[in-house]
C-alpha cells in the first residue's frame, strides 16, 4: 500500500461521497496552523508537498479565497484506490453579490453541484490512471508523489468542462484542487474508501 499521511486540521469539511454534504463547522476562515499565504493558481499548487494549504490564491485578476474542504475518494477496482482532501477556492466578491441577489441558500445547492461534478471527474482520473509502484522511483515519497501527479493532471483535465459550465451558468468562480500531501493511495485492497 502507498500512503501518505493525512492532514486534517481543517474546520470545514463536506464529505465528497453520493451521500448528502454534511458541515462540520460553520466558520468562514478556515483553521490552518501558519500564517496566511497565497500562490498563484497553476500546476504549483497541484503538486505542492507544503503541509498546508495557501487560504488564498490568485486565478488571473482575481484573489480567491479557501472557503471549502472536501474529502473523497474512488476505486478503479477492488484493489486499486485512492482518497483524499480537495480544497475550494471562490472569489469573495462574487460570494457576496451572489448572496445579495439570490440569497446564501442558494450556496447549498452550489456545493452539491460542486460535489457532483467533483465526483464524477474524480472516478474518470482513477480509472484513468495506473496506480502502481513506480519501480524507478527514488523511495517511497518519490513513488507516491508520481502517481498524484498523474492522478491530479487527470483530475483537472475530466473536471474542467463541468467546472466552466458551472462557472458560466452561477457566475460563481470556482478551483478545486487536490491536497496531495492528505492522499492515500492503495494497490492491494479498495475496501473501506468513501467511494462515489
Amino acid at each position: 500500500m502507498i500512503a501518505i499521511k493525512r492532514i486534517l486540521c481543517v474546520t470545514v469539511i463536506i464529505c465528497l461521497t453520493s451521500c448528502a454534504s454534511k458541515q462540520v463547522a460553520t466558520s468562514d476562515e478556515p483553521d490552518f496552523d501558519g500564517t496566511t499565504n497565497k500562490t498563484e493558481a497553476s500546476s504549483e499548487l497541484f503538486y505542492s508537498d507544503s503541509p498546508t494549504p495557501p487560504t488564498t490564491l490568485e486565478k488571473g485578476s482575481k484573489q480567491l479565497k479557501l472557503v471549502r474542504v472536501m474529502e473523497g475518494g474512488a476505486c478503479k477496482n477492488d484493489q486499486q484506490g485512492t482518497q483524499g482532501v480537495f480544497l475550494i477556492y471562490s472569489d469573495p466578491d462574487d460570494i457576496e453579490r451572489i448572496k445579495r441577489e439570490k440569497g446564501s441558500e442558494i450556496f447549498s445547492i452550489f456545493e452539491k453541484e460542486i460535489q457532483e461534478f467533483s465526483l464524477v471527474a474524480l472516478d474518470k482520473a482513477v480509472k484513468s490512471i495506473e496506480i502502481t509502484v513506480d519501480p524507478f522511483a527514488l523511495d517511497e515519497a518519490d513513488a507516491q508523489s508520481k502517481v498524484f501527479i498523474r492522478l491530479a493532471k487527470s483530475f483537472r483535465l475530466f473536471l474542467e468542462k463541468d467546472k466552466a459550465r458551472f462557472q458560466e451558468k452561477t457566475s460563481l468562480t470556482v478551483e478545486i484542487i487536490p491536497f496531495k500531501r492528505t492522499f492515500e493511495f492503495y494497490i492491494n485492497n479498495c475496501e473501506g474508501i468513501h467511494t462515489h
